[in-house]
């Protein structure tokens, strides 16, 4: 049940930030409708399970040697509070306004830019890959891991399923996107202190 748990709330959690995927899901949706919404919300869904496929293979193929594993969990540790720190700092200095939800154009091709998206943020692949640091660090077996990425998955697509078929009332949420990116970044912080620990 551990990893059920884990599982699903660092899926909840990282499925409440607002970040480019968020912001083009309500715009996509706004514009062209739940449809639209929904095959950039299938993009995305493809690019994840396909980021988790290849962090487990990884994990699979490469054995970490044991004398390596505390100095990978202490960088990998350091780099998620360096990463979680950068985005505080990119937040206080931004100045952009993510209120507007008036864009140009039309999404064409929503399926394929949701997948895009998810798929070139390299953040996407340093939470997956430290996530799989942390599992290997409890010592956590295939099945283990399996059903925490499992529920890590179905808990950020019941967040963005809330949001799409609440579009109205989700369009709210860019109001507060910056509060919702803090959150981002402190998980990310605290994911690392968890490492380092």
């Amino acid at each position: 049940m551990f990893f059920v748990y884990s599982g699903i709330t660092s899926g909840l959690l990282l499925g409440s930030g607002i970040g480019n995927v968020k912001v083009s899901l309500i715009k996509t949706t706004l514009e062209n409708g739940v449809k639209a919404g929904s095959l950039l919300l299938g993009g995305v869904a493809l690019s994840d399970f396909l980021l988790i496929s290849i962090v487990n293979a990884g994990s699979s193929w490469f054995a970490i040697p044991q004398n390596w594993e505390k100095n990978i969990f202490l960088g990998t540790g350091i780099l998620f509070i360096v990463l979680g720190s950068l985005l505080l700092l990119k937040l206080f200095i931004e100045t952009k306004n993510t209120e507007s939800v008036q864009v140009s154009g039309k999404f064409k091709l929503p399926f394929v830019k949701g997948f895009l998206i998810n798929t070139l943020n390299p953040y996407n692949y340093l939470t997956w890959m430290g996530f799989m640091v942390f599992l290997n660090k409890i010592n956590a077996d295939k099945t283990d891991k399996l059903i925490f990425f499992f529920f890590a998955l179905l808990g950020m697509l019941i967040i963005d399923g809330l949001i799409l078929f609440n579009i109205r009332r989700a369009n709210w949420l860019l109001k507060y996107s910056r509060q919702l990116s803090i959150l981002n970044a402190l998980i990310f912080i605290a994911l690392g202190l968890k490492l380092l620990i």
